[in-house]
């Protein structure tokens, strides 16, 4: 029975972070996707009938947090104000919440995450492959990802999260390490191909974060280790501004972006900056009409479609859910933030290399979704549930 259990840890786990990435692939039905995840959701419901368990404390937290939010998410169609494409969100958090069920599920010990870190750096490859594939005419001159995930966005996310999950197994573990080199390399290349500025900063901070996380690298081996790091991202600095392909993919995107933030009066406006601003101020504004419920599932989309001529979320996640879920939908779902940081307090001096990895994404997801979305982000809600879980199994201990 243990050795049946072990198993099929360690084999939900990677299938869910496999299976979290493939399943963004735009180029298949999305109804294939959604049936392969309710395959293995329903594998796991026979599983849990018939050796007789019960649903643990970890699982029953999840079910708390985005279970509820969920449920919220559904109750709102009685009063969306979107009345054009509500089923958009509601089949992608259906998934996700599936995702995160099986994760939630699956994720006990150091070996599940690995496991889980693994399927998702593989999904990633193979995500990354095929946008290489079937985009290839526009590397180097356009920004990849639409064809493949529907943008460069998204495609940058899921490569984050698995260059992520690659560099905390390259900085903390001793095995492999060529191996997880070249994979983050790869990883890192296929971000700069995406012309993602989130993306790159994010990924370049990581590598110092985990590092001085380490306590098993000594000060002079960090300082080394910073100076190496350093003199590599100047390079890689004066490449994108000096080399003329990486200028137009990505370059000219950090110059106006430092230009909008550090020169506010020279006249240069960032377009992607500036339409950005538009939607958070026009969602805070949707807001304060409705305070308490929001416009309901998507509701911000239906009626900036409206005022901008384009049907797209606000691409900021705090003023989202206020627009479209109200006070209420805030609470809840921010309130899965709440618990991973109060018990990261409890077990900071005993914190292992999972919790460095699983605390410090839920702090640089709690301070990017002002730029980004993430509760309809599957590998964000996967990376989420899996520390909300692996923080209540060391509480419980």
């Amino acid at each position: 029975m243990r050795n049946a259990l072990r198993i099929n840890s360690h084999s939900l786990s990677f299938l869910a972070g496999f299976m979290t990435m493939i399943h963004l692939v735009s180029l298949f039905p999305y109804e294939i996707h959604m049936a392969a995840i309710s395959l293995l959701v329903a594998i796991d419901f026979v599983f849990l009938y018939k050796c007789r368990l019960r649903i643990d404390a970890p699982t029953g937290r999840y079910i708390s947090w985005y279970g509820l939010f969920v449920l919220y998410i559904f109750a709102s169609l009685l009063y969306t104000a979107n009345t054009e494409n509500p089923d958009y969100v509601i089949k992608r958090v259906a998934v996700i919440f599936a995702l995160g069920w099986l994760v939630s599920r699956s994720v006990r010990n150091e070996k599940n995450l690995i496991a889980i870190a693994n399927g998702l750096i593989i999904g990633a490859i193979i995500v990354a492959a095929l946008a290489l594939a079937t985009e290839s005419e526009r590397i180097g001159i356009k920004r990849i990802g639409n064809y493949t995930v529907g943008s460069s966005v998204a495609l940058s996310g899921i490569m984050l999260v698995a260059y992520i999950c690659g560099l905390w197994h390259l900085v903390f573990f001793h095995e492999k390490k060529k191996e997880y080199v070249i994979t983050c390399g790869f990883l890192f290349l296929i971000i700069v191909l995406t012309g993602s500025r989130r993306a790159i900063l994010l990924s370049l901070l990581f590598i110092p974060i985990l590092l001085l996380l380490n306590k098993e690298i000594d000060k002079s081996k960090k300082v080394v280790v910073f100076l190496v790091v350093t003199i590599v991202l100047l390079i890689v600095g004066f490449a994108v501004m000096e080399i003329e392909a990486l200028y137009s993919l990505v370059g000219w995107r950090f110059e106006s972006m430092l230009q909008t933030m550090l020169l506010s009066d020279s006249g240069v406006e960032d377009a992607s900056m500036l339409e950005r601003t538009i939607m958070r101020e026009y969602a805070f504004q949707l807001f304060l009409e409705k305070p308490i419920f929001g416009y309901g599932v998507h509701g911000f989309a239906y009626k900036f479609s409206l005022y901008y001529g384009k049907l797209v979320y606000s691409h900021a996640g705090f003023v989202e859910i206020l627009s479209c879920y109200g006070l209420i939908g805030f609470l809840v779902y921010y309130r899965g933030f709440i618990l991973i940081f109060l018990d990261a307090t409890k077990i900071r001096k005993r914190a292992n290399r999972c919790h460095v990895l699983l605390i410090s994404y839920a702090i640089m997801t709690i301070l990017t979704d002002m730029y980004t979305i993430s509760f309809i982000t599957p590998q964000v809600v996967v990376m989420l549930t899996a520390g909300m879980t692996m923080l209540n199994v060391r509480k419980s201990k």
